[in-house]
């Protein structure tokens, strides 16, 4: 089974909010960049990564949680579509979008 397909695996097996919230941060995630890979690591967390990791997600019972690395400011060269990333899609602009998805259930 590929990362991807574990992945689609895991958001399946959560028929609530959760698996939503899961769903829409991964296709969010993965529209900002396309060469941005899935992984699945750490006791069977979603990993995304391009070039190093970028994030790993987790489903808890009251919370989906995104823990993002940072990479050191001089291994990303200014012109890096990683750092275009980080500017798009930081941790404030994916927990707005998916927040506001879920206050208004």
């Amino acid at each position: 089974m590929t990362p991807s397909q574990q992945i689609d695996q895991l958001i399946a097996g959560l028929a609530d909010w959760r698996g939503k919230t899961l769903a829409g941060v991964r296709r969010t995630i993965l529209e900002v960049d396309g060469e941005i890979i899935e992984e699945w690591k750490w006791m069977g967390s979603p990993v995304w990564s391009r070039d190093g990791m970028i994030a790993v997600g987790n489903a808890h019972k009251d919370k989906v949680k995104l823990t993002f690395s940072q990479a050191p400011a001089s291994r990303i060269p200014a012109s890096s579509s990683t750092r275009v990333w980080t500017a798009k899609c930081g941790v404030r602009s994916i927990f707005s979008r998916t927040m506001s998805s879920t206050r208004a259930r």
